[in-house]
């Protein structure tokens, strides 16, 4: 894959302050601020554009768990300052803007930007919308063929960026091949491309106890416990850590009774997570070191020596040795 750059500029200078992010020939620009810093990003240009936004906050039933509004406005600084005096959005912590810097930007495009971006949050099952009519959300303007394609690759680009400056809603779920074909897959956001990965890259890990068994593996910064694999039913009673965020996996539906053992959980889709330990703990139902309990499906060793092994593979000029690799 090709690397891509990604320039952010601060116009204050101060870290947590508002940024900008953009990427070389690209005519879009995604403005990111935190709530109180509304009154800054309507001294700018963008706030008289066209664009789409979204809001992103905290779940008040799962504190630990985010979710998002998406919006479109032909001004966008009114469209925010409504939206600031509206308890329905109380929750709203962090903004994201997208505009263009060319101001090409229609009210039909940000109206098809719009409805793209529902339709991609809403299929990648990251953060829940709270847009009060989905499917008017998701119903696409029509587009002059050429427009339709330029609004397409405006998109992807904004999809490259978006979880870089820290809205995970719309990265893709990893798509796999299905069962015996030997690979997975992994759903790329640049233009939706999916890589076939071989089965040793990346790497599967599996936790086992008992008559538990899960299966995962990590992509980017995530740890996904793939769909089929079991968590214990019953909790161990000193339990705490990550038992709100099993709680909240069972309540949305992607823990549910397994139809052959009713003493364990089945996972009904791929579930992310933002540490090993954190997947553990949901498929043990206990405090996990998961750098331990995890093991390497090739090897047998455990995530923690395993992900050692791997850095001691790496000689100092940043090559892979090759003789470490043969052992694996």
């Amino acid at each position: 894959m090709n690397g891509r750059s990604i320039r952010m500029f601060l116009p204050e200078g101060t870290p947590g302050s508002l940024f900008t992010a953009e990427i070389v020939n690209w005519t879009g620009r995604v403005t990111v601020f935190p709530r109180s810093e509304l009154k800054e990003f309507l001294k700018r240009g963008e706030a008289q554009q066209p664009g789409v936004y979204v809001l992103l906050g905290q779940r008040p039933d799962a504190p630990e768990q985010d979710q998002a509004y998406i919006g479109e406005s032909e001004g966008l600084g009114g469209r925010l300052k409504t939206h600031n005096n509206d308890d329905k959005k109380d929750f709203w912590e962090t903004t994201f803007v997208l505009s263009s810097k060319d101001a090409n930007l229609t009210k039909a495009h940000v109206r098809y930007l719009e409805a793209r971006l529902v339709q991609t949050a809403m299929a990648a099952e990251r953060v829940p919308l709270v847009n009060g009519t989905l499917k008017a959300s998701t119903a696409l303007t029509p587009l002059p063929e050429a427009d339709q394609s330029d609004m397409e690759y405006f998109l992807s680009q904004a999809l490259l960026v978006l979880p870089v400056v820290g809205f995970n809603g719309v990265r893709p779920k990893i798509t796999r091949l299905p069962e015996g074909a030997g690979a997975a897959q992994v759903n790329i956001p640049s233009g939706n491309v999916q890589a076939p990965v071989g089965t040793g890259d990346p790497p599967f890990f599996v936790l086992q106890s008992g008559n538990v068994t899960a299966r995962a593996i990590e992509s980017g910064d995530e740890f996904v416990v793939l769909k089929g694999s079991t968590a214990r039913r019953e909790h161990h009673a000193s339990w705490m850590n990550y038992k709100p965020l099993r709680a909240q996996i069972e309540h949305d539906g992607h823990l549910q009774v397994d139809p052959v053992d009713p003493s364990l959980l089945t996972f009904t889709d791929d579930v992310p997570f933002r540490s090993v330990s954190a997947a553990g703990a949901v498929v043990l139902a206990r405090n996990t070191n998961g750098r331990k309990e995890w093991k390497h499906e090739g090897t047998g060793l455990s995530y923690r020596a395993w992900k050692e092994q791997q850095l001691e593979s790496v000689t100092s000029d940043g090559d892979v040795d090759s003789g470490d690799e043969g052992n694996e």
